[in-house]
């Protein structure tokens, strides 16, 4: 179980069609996805948080983007980031690299502004990368696909979702995420799949996230029905954990 100690306020991340509920319990798992690199190589970096009232999983599809590559390893990275920076209210402790990576001042006052300390999160969601789109020289704008549950507690940790304690309402609709990325010099590795269900270095590379828009949801005026970019994210009570999971060795 993936736990980091002293949360901050959780808030529900706004517009993800997400009953109160976006980034383990388990590590690893494998995927239908022939991933190649296994063993692709991470920069050194600071030791992973240690976590104490964190679980967490985040299983991805195949979309428009495969998952071995370079803008899969960074866009991963990026979500599952920000999933944590958001409940934990603190940037320091999503993935290693992620405070360079993340070039967005609003965001980074979000994360400040957010969290719920002395609680329970759980994050379980099923993602997809649903396309990418070129802007103009190394710039780039992705949308993340996503659906499931972002929930807190006091006592216990809140469930992950399963047969038994299915996604309710709003947790079963997708929602979308849009990354403004910039590419740099140094590439993040590519084929990033492994046991570990955080990395213990940096996988963003010299890249850099220079916006990320709040995820909106089918009900959102003026925007299109996420269902028709997201298509099937798959089966949210499917067993398993966080797949493809990372390849650090020094992974939690």
């Amino acid at each position: 179980m993936l736990r980091r100690a002293n949360a901050g306020r959780l808030l529900p991340l706004t517009g993800l069609g997400i009953c109160s509920a976006l980034l383990l319990v388990g590590c690893g798992g494998g995927t239908s996805n022939q991933l190649a690199n296994d063993d692709a190589s991470v920069s050194p970096e600071t030791s992973t948080p240690a976590y104490e009232n964190l679980q967490m999983r985040v299983r991805w599809s195949e979309g428009a983007e495969s998952l071995a590559t370079s803008e899969a390893t960074f866009l991963r990275a990026v979500f599952e980031s920000d999933a944590i920076a958001t409940v934990e209210g603190s940037l320091a402790a999503a993935f290693p690299g992620y405070a360079d990576a993340l070039a967005d001042p609003d965001t980074i006052s979000r994360y400040e502004s957010s969290g719920s300390p002395s609680r329970n999160h759980t994050i379980d969601y099923r993602a997809k990368i649903a396309g990418i789109d070129e802007t103009a020289g190394r710039t780039a704008v992705a949308l993340v696909c996503s659906a499931g549950r972002n929930a807190f507690a006091d006592g216990e940790f809140p469930p992950m979702i399963s047969a038994s304690d299915p996604p309710k309402g709003t947790e079963a609709n997708p929602g979308v995420m849009k990354v403004f990325f910039e590419r740099g010099e140094v590439a993040p590795p590519e084929g990033q799949r492994g046991d570990a269900t955080v990395p213990g270095a940096n996988v963003f590379g010299d890249w850099k996230v220079t916006e990320i828009q709040r995820v909106w949801a089918s009900d959102a005026p003026d925007r299109p029905d996420p269902r028709l970019i997201c298509g099937d994210l798959g089966d949210l009570t499917e067993p398993g954990s966080s797949r493809p999971g990372w390849s650090a060795a020094s992974g939690v």
